[in-house]
Parts: structure tokens; C-alpha cells; sequence
């Protein structure tokens, strides 16, 4: 419900009872990062990949994702690489490896991952986002535009901590551009 200050201040008292709580260590990086507070998420999601228990890889894959977002590729590829050792198979888990494979510039790798996302769950935004912006830096706007456009769909009324009206205003222009070579 989008009430993640007070949940990251339960998680940090559960936390502080019990330090091995690894649900409660995931769940308060995961609102840490919706609170904006980067850095702090990842260092509770680095916590639970040293430790190798039931977290680690969901945990990998969310570290490789904000490695990313902080414009570390190297270390987000060691992250990304401890997931797929722990054979994870999710479209998140997929979504942020397309990301990490267009941070080291392999666009084809990038666009396969992408699509295995989307075939493991045809319902999850994120994967969309992520290959729509590929073919759009492809210059393959038609592509670009339907994929940006479910992302928009699938997201639905709740857009909270999404770039939801940064790719409205995305989908507008390509919309323009796609109708003007029309013409």
C-alpha cells in the first residue's frame, strides 16, 4: 500500500530481535529501495548473498538491479551471475539480466533474456519497459512504441515508484515520429 517507511521501521526493529531473519532482511531492502535509500537497500541484499541461505539469489538479482541503477556494471554482473549459479528462473530474474547485458553493451543477449521474460510471464511489466526502451535505441520504434505501451497497460491505475509518465510522454512523441514517416 505504499507505506514503506513504516514498514522498513518494523523490519529494522524484527531485525534488530533477530538478525538472522532473512524474509524480514529481504522485505526492508525492498522497502528501502522504494524509499530512494539505494545504497542501504544494498548493502541488507549484499548481507544475504554472503550468507548463501534461502534469500541469496532473489537477493542477487534485486543487488544486480541497483548496481546498475548506481552505474556499476561490473559488480552488478558478479550479482546477476550469483543468481544464475543458483539456476533462478523468474522474469525478474531474466528482466534484470537483459539490463545487465545492455550495460556491457550485448544487445542481442539483452534482447533474448528480455523475450524469456516475457514468455515466462506475458503479464510482467517491468520485461516490457526494458525491450521497448531496447528497440527504441534500435531505432525499431514501431516495436518500441507496442512494447512501451503494455508496459503502460499492465502497470494499470497503481504507477507508484514506476516511470510511468516519463514513458507517456516517451509513447507521445514516438506515436509523432512513427505518424510523421507516414506521411
Amino acid at each position: 500500500q505504499g507505506r514503506f517507511q513504516e514498514a522498513e521501521t518494523g523490519l529494522r526493529q524484527a531485525l534488530l530481535e533477530n538478525s538472522g531473519n532473512d524474509a524480514g532482511r529481504y522485505l526492508r531492502g525492498i522497502a528501502l529501495h522504494s524509499m530512494g535509500r539505494a545504497n542501504e537497500s544494498l548493502n541488507e541484499f549484499e548481507i544475504l548473498v554472503r550468507e548463501r541461505g534461502e534469500y541469496s539469489a532473489l537477493a542477487s538479482v534485486q543487488a544486480a538491479s541497483i548496481q546498475l541503477l548506481l552505474g556499476d556494471s561490473a559488480a552488478a554482473e558478479r550479482s546477476i551471475n550469483t543468481a544464475r549459479r543458483a539456476k533462478l528462473e523468474s522474469p525478474s530474474y531474466y528482466t534484470v539480466l537483459g539490463r545487465v547485458h545492455l550495460a556491457g553493451n550485448r544487445t542481442l543477449d539483452a534482447k533474448d533474456a528480455l523475450d524469456t521474460a516475457i514468455r515466462m510471464d506475458p503479464a510482467y511489466a517491468p520485461a516490457y519497459l526494458e525491450r521497448g526502451l531496447l528497440f527504441v535505441r534500435q531505432d525499431r520504434m514501431e516495436p518500441g512504441l507496442r512494447d512501451l505501451n503494455n508496459y503502460l497497460k499492465l502497470l494499470g491505475r497503481d504507477v507508484r515508484g514506476t516511470k510511468a509518465n516519463e514513458i507517456r510522454v516517451l509513447t507521445n512523441q514516438l506515436q509523432r515520429t512513427i505518424e510523421g514517416e507516414r506521411i
